[in-house]
């Protein structure tokens, strides 16, 4: 539940709890383009929709690089 300031809350307290994850192909080769882009934005959404508490904030696909940012329940 996220608060009015912006901050999320549970049971046990007030948190901005945050990952940042970076991932890239085995020898860095550039096949995340087109179609596959696009599908692999709609695995990590719905992926995330099946966790409690998991919210994506940002996902950006290039060719070589993958850059997610996304907020999560502590406990």
């Amino acid at each position: 539940m996220r608060s009015g300031d912006g901050f999320r809350r549970n049971r046990k307290g007030v948190y901005p709890c945050l990952y940042a994850m970076f991932g890239c192909p085995k020898l860095r080769k550039k096949v995340r383009v087109g179609d596959i882009e696009q599908r692999l934005k709609e695995i990590i959404r719905r992926v995330a929709e099946e966790q409690v508490g998991v919210e994506i904030i940002e996902i950006e696909v290039m060719p070589d690089p993958l850059e997610l940012l996304c907020e999560v329940d502590p406990q």
